[in-house]
């Protein structure tokens, strides 16, 4: 994203220039286990919470996700 310049919102019913600020979280965690070896590749699941805050309500979320993937071990 591009923080450098000012963006236009609306506050108290009229446009306002405000500069936005996030600060973002994300935590993870994955799970795999050699023994389910398929083909040489490795199943992996993974949870992750992503927690963005900013200056700019309808800018903020909590998102959390699970993915699975197939990683080749050596």
């Amino acid at each position: 994203m591009n923080y450098d310049g000012a963006r236009w919102v609306v506050k108290d019913e009229q446009f306002t220039k405000l500069a936005e600020r996030d600060f973002i979280q994300r935590y993870a965690i994955s799970l795999s286990n050699n023994k389910f070896d398929i083909w040489g590749f490795v199943p992996t699941f993974t949870v992750s919470y992503t927690r963005r805050d900013s200056n700019i309500k309808n800018r903020e979320y909590d998102k959390t996700t699970l993915e699975f993937s197939m990683q080749q071990r050596f």
